[in-house]
């Protein structure tokens, strides 16, 4: 069986990745609506536990700060899986956070 093809998703700098990752996701309203920004970090929190999410990163510039940064670029091989798996992981933080502040 061939492995499905990787398409790359979303590809932006460091300051703009996660939020455009999130906007991939059709997730960012859900996550503004229920104040996760507050408690949790989409990037390490949702993304990096995502088995269908490829990350790759790469360093640009020198070392002055405001001419060098990190890009990176977010794959998958399955979007469908990949949007399913980040809305649950989404739905979790939901769940917890209103746990944890009842």
């Amino acid at each position: 069986v061939m492995p499905k093809r990787l398409y790359e998703i979303v590809a932006a700098d460091d300051g703009e990745f996660p939020s455009k990752l999130m906007e991939w996701g059709g997730l960012d309203e859900l996550w503004e609506k229920n104040q996760l920004s507050h408690d949790y970090n989409f990037l390490t929190d949702v993304a990096e536990n995502c088995r269908h999410l490829e990350i790759s990163t790469e360093h640009w510039g020198g070392d002055a700060p405001g001419l060098s940064g990190i890009w990176y670029a977010a794959s998958t091989r399955d979007c469908d899986k990949l949007e399913q798996e980040m809305a649950a992981l989404v739905q979790k933080l939901i769940e917890k956070k209103k746990s944890e502040n009842p």
